[in-house]
């Protein structure tokens, strides 16, 4: 079994069950610190529809949070220090352009 996130009918990623419980409740988790929300709508029939342009928003408020941080614990949260100093590209990026039938 799978949940779909998707904006209409593209569909961005379609995770395992657990994989995108485990994302969805890690998001929300987030969203005081983050301030705004995640763009990410109610499950409705295994599904998730994405604001994109409110995920991209809530994606850059945590990323600026993070590289501007000094703070050894914060960072220490965050990702791998190869992946975190990367230059920045969309959420969007590379998805998988499927549409689901």
């Amino acid at each position: 079994m799978s949940r779909y996130f998707q904006v209409g009918e593209r569909v961005l990623w379609n995770p395992s069950n657990g994989v995108a419980e485990l994302f969805v409740t890690t998001a929300e988790a987030l969203v005081p610190f983050a301030g705004r929300s995640t763009g990410i709508g109610p499950m409705v029939d295994d599904e998730y529809e994405v604001d994109p342009v409110m995920l991209s928003a809530y994606v850059d408020e945590l990323v600026g949070r993070y590289r501007s941080s000094t703070h050894r614990i914060l960072r220490s949260l965050g990702c791998r220090q190869e992946m975190c100093h990367q230059p920045r590209t969309s959420v969007f990026g590379q998805v998988s352009g499927k549409v689901r039938t």
